[in-house]
């Protein structure tokens, strides 16, 4: 599978915030591909700044399923989101 390279737009050196963080790096930089990786599948993709998938994000079911799958690297579900409707 090709990998993700994202490319971070960083403010002109020539700001006072840009000149007093130049040498520190400390956040991550994280790429959102709004496509699923599954067949017909409606979701999207989380990258690293290396171009390796993190997170999936999956709506396996029709256009308007009530169930969202947060997955990691490997598939494994972590996180199911259910949407329920509240009725008072």
């Amino acid at each position: 599978m090709a990998r993700v390279h994202s490319s971070p737009s960083f403010p002109s050196s020539s700001s006072p915030a840009a000149a007093a963080c130049a040498g520190e790096r400390s956040g991550k930089v994280f790429t959102l591909w709004l496509k699923s990786l599954v067949l017909n599948g409606r979701g999207c993709t989380v990258y690293d700044s290396d171009g390796h998938i993190v997170y999936r994000v999956d709506n396996y079911g029709s256009k308007c399923s009530d169930n969202v799958c947060l997955m990691d690297l490997r598939g494994n579900v972590v996180v199911n989101i259910h949407k329920k409707v509240c009725t008072a």
